[in-house]
């Protein structure tokens, strides 16, 4: 079974018990929970071999020694970098916090810190959550709090105040998990995802809530709104806009942004800051179109506007994933032996990877280059490389725009792009006998990925939303 197979077995079930009709403890739950009950049935289905990608560890399956280093971030977080210590603030930036380690020394957030200065005319704060039970430093980012209180009290919030469960969620729940077996022969707890978002939203509004209040931001922004649902719902209750920044790639199989067919979803941002049209063209978002801004994409235009040369060597780049790493680096030994002597080949592992044996002795042959760190940076090693091959990674996307011809690897996520390949912007191979270096995609402009004078765009965003919004605070 496919991805888009399933895809399109869960919309039919989504349709056929009306599951975005169902409203909980003051929430449309269905909402909530319906990114996390996908990603929770392509794993069972075994068309994502790794789980990280559902997310971290709880705090209950966590070894003596992480729940220490856990509660110490915490505790540090809340003491020293606590975001209540924040003052009235015209925007409030949730962060992302897989920083990358730039020229200056700085971990940067690539997201947010490039937009911060030219904001020069209001004041801003930064909230981040830890990467891996810490923080990188020294940041980048200037007036930067942790959520670690956050946690904390929404943590004592949930002991003092245990959810109730009620007939309805075990009745919502119990139906899901039953279709789902039935339509797709996998078996996903529903009802305990369903409580466990219900407590964790009761424990955690009250305390977002207060903060907004005392804060009293003319813009939330955020990014991965899936995952923000709690800071959303908040924000939006006491009329305070939220702007989502675009992370990564989006498409129509990514349940958190695809609502086709007029699917809702009322917990989402108010507006998207999408790096170009080609984003707003291939997703269905459950807001208008004329709420999905093509502002650009800071870091990699900084790049691209830096760079020195536009000379392209022989070299092919493969964007690995830690969901498809294994089936990738072997499709890409195979390929360095087919092209050996023709071409280089450099395999990009991802930040969350480690090397494999296949890898190991490929690197040892001489057969291929395996870059681990971030030397070369990607953008260093796209630049220079006239092909790329990978799967879905956003970093396919940034290669285009700096002058790489793609090629698609028919594994598991190739759905994820089906539009670029629609357009003919790359092309799907399915053995490296089908890589055939004299190909020559569509013409597609970077700008319509990527969008030019991101400076310009962005203020032109920050100006509607605000306008937009006068007089609907109270």
């Amino acid at each position: 079974m496919t991805l888009k197979n399933v895809y399109q077995t869960f919309l039919k079930i989504e349709d056929d018990l009306n599951l975005f009709s169902y409203f909980v403890d003051d929430v449309y739950i269905w909402e909530m929970i319906r990114f996390d009950v996908f990603q929770r049935i392509i794993i069972e289905l075994g068309l994502f071999k790794n789980d990280t990608m559902f997310g971290g560890k709880s705090f209950s399956s966590l070894n003596f020694r992480h729940k220490i280093k856990m509660c110490n971030t915490l505790l540090f977080d809340s003491i020293f970098y606590n975001p209540f210590f924040i003052r009235h603030i015209d925007f409030i930036f949730f962060g992302h916090p897989r920083r990358k380690l730039m020229y200056d020394g700085y971990y940067w957030d690539i997201y947010t810190d490039p937009i911060i200065p030219i904001l020069d005319n209001y004041t801003s704060a930064t909230i981040e959550t830890h990467e891996s039970l810490a923080h990188l430093k020294p940041a980048k980012t200037k007036n930067l709090y942790h959520n670690g209180i956050f946690t904390i009290l929404s943590n004592i919030n949930e002991i003092i105040s245990k959810y109730k469960r009620t007939n309805i969620v075990h009745e919502f729940a119990k139906g899901v998990e039953n279709r789902i077996k039935q339509d797709l022969a996998v078996s996903v707890d529903v009802y305990g995802l369903t409580i466990k978002t219900i407590s964790r939203h009761k424990s955690i509004c009250p305390i977002l809530s207060n903060f907004f209040k005392k804060t009293t931001p003319k813009i939330c922004f955020t990014m991965a709104s899936y995952g923000a649902t709690d800071v959303i719902i908040s924000a939006k209750r006491l009329n305070i806009p939220v702007v989502e920044l675009q992370h990564g790639t989006m498409s129509r199989y990514h349940l958190g942004y695809s609502y086709e067919d007029g699917r809702v979803k009322r917990a989402f941002p108010d507006y998207l800051f999408s790096f170009g049209d080609f984003w707003r063209d291939s997703v269905d978002f459950p807001i208008p179109k004329e709420r999905v801004l093509s502002v650009g994409y800071p870091h990699l235009e900084n790049f691209y506007e830096e760079k020195k040369s536009n000379e392209k060597i022989d070299q092919i780049v493969f964007l690995s994933q830690w969901s498809i790493g294994v089936e990738l680096s072997k499709f890409a030994v195979q390929t360095a032996k087919k092209f050996r002597g023709r071409a280089n080949v450099v395999y990009k592992l991802h930040p969350w990877e480690k090397i494999n044996e296949s890898l190991i002795q490929a690197s040892e042959a001489n057969l291929m280059q395996v870059v681990t760190g971030q030397t070369p940076s990607l953008y260093d090693l796209l630049s220079t490389s006239r092909w790329i091959v990978g799967v879905y990674s956003t970093a396919i996307y940034e290669g285009i725009a700096l002058g790489c011809i793609p090629f698609i690897v028919n594994l598991t996520g190739f759905d994820y792009m089906e539009f670029l390949l629609q357009k003919g912007f790359a092309k799907l191979v399915k053995n490296p006998e089908e890589i055939d270096l004299s190909f020559i995609p569509v013409k597609i402009n970077k700008d319509y990925l990527f969008a030019d004078n991101w400076r310009e765009n962005f203020k032109k965003g920050v100006g509607m939303v605000l306008d937009n919004s006068k007089g609907k605070r109270g």
